[in-house]
């Protein structure tokens, strides 16, 4: 971005390296909580609680570290099965997702219902609104589903309550129809001429040219089912049975007086942790690319 010639001078050079040192303020301050996460699952409950803290481990257990800390938690926490729980609401959000945010969003891109501008507004008023202010409307929905008054909220049908008031989401839904907007109507108009329905054009015209934007979407839902905290815990409050991780383990912090070591606790945390990271590690490059290819940024 910068010439050998604008180097050169010195308000750039100095504008270039406040910018160089920021980002790597940001970047310490963004990993040090995850130090600190990891550094604690090594440390003993006593050296947790010690003040002033300790950066690096006085005492650490490097021989016995798996055995008393990450597989005391793993075994200890019963964490497999709350590990199902999770990956069940993972892969159920996933094909919600998918289901509803691709089809409204090429709906909306390429078929032009009508009224669709309106719609599309409605969908979009929904991210200026926070989270908590729908959040006892929606629990009430889903104790009394309207219409039908089946109550989702509890027994087998608990996973469903959880998944399906989070089946549309408005900011997916504005990334795909961005990319989508931008596929050329020409495209659409010869496979119409060819005979292609709705559903063809979807499957087999539109998909396969959006697999990037499709990539960060489904990358993206996965990430935030997997951190997903304050509407598994309202519906699961009272059904530790069915609880995610993190609704689990919160009630084991809370609980951590019953006995449960601080370090197996904060090791177990350092496991959840681990999927995302490597997660986004891996798709990297797919997420970079399907942001630049829908110009989303921040």
């Amino acid at each position: 971005m910068l010439s050998p010639l604008d180097r050169r001078r010195l308000s750039i050079r100095v504008g270039y390296w406040l910018t160089f040192g920021f980002l790597v303020l940001a970047a310490i301050i963004a990993v040090v909580p995850m130090y600190w996460l990891f550094t604690d699952g090594v440390k003993s409950s006593i050296e947790i609680s010690a003040l002033p803290p300790t950066w690096l481990p006085q005492h650490p257990d490097w021989h016995g570290l798996l055995d008393n800390n990450f597989t005391a938690s793993w075994n200890l926490l019963n964490l497999g099965h709350y590990l199902d729980n999770t990956l069940i609401l993972v892969a159920g959000s996933l094909a919600l997702q998918v289901l509803v945010s691709v089809t409204a969003a090429f709906s909306l891109a390429k078929l032009q219902p009508a009224y669709g501008k309106i719609w599309l507004g409605f969908f979009f008023t929904t991210l200026l609104v926070p989270m908590v202010t729908y959040l006892i409307p929606q629990y009430l929905n889903i104790s009394s589903l309207p219409l039908v008054h089946w109550n989702i909220g509890n027994g087998n049908w608990i996973y469903l309550g959880v998944l399906l008031p989070e089946a549309a989401n408005a900011f997916n839904l504005y990334i795909l129809k961005s990319f989508f907007d931008d596929i050329p109507d020409e495209i659409i108009a010869a496979a119409r001429i060819d005979g292609a329905n709705a559903l063809d054009l979807l499957v087999r015209i539109v998909m396969p040219m959006s697999k990037a934007v499709l990539a960060v979407v489904a990358i993206l839902t996965m990430m935030a089912s997997w951190k997903d905290f304050l509407w598994p815990y309202v519906v699961m409050a009272g059904d530790q049975d069915h609880q995610p991780l993190m609704v689990y383990l919160f009630y084991q912090w809370q609980n951590r007086s019953l006995g449960t070591p601080d370090n197996v606790l904060f090791a177990s945390f350092g496991l959840v942790s681990i999927p995302p990271i490597v997660l986004f590690l891996i798709f990297q490059r797919q997420i970079i690319r399907g942001i630049s290819l829908t110009g989303l940024t921040g």
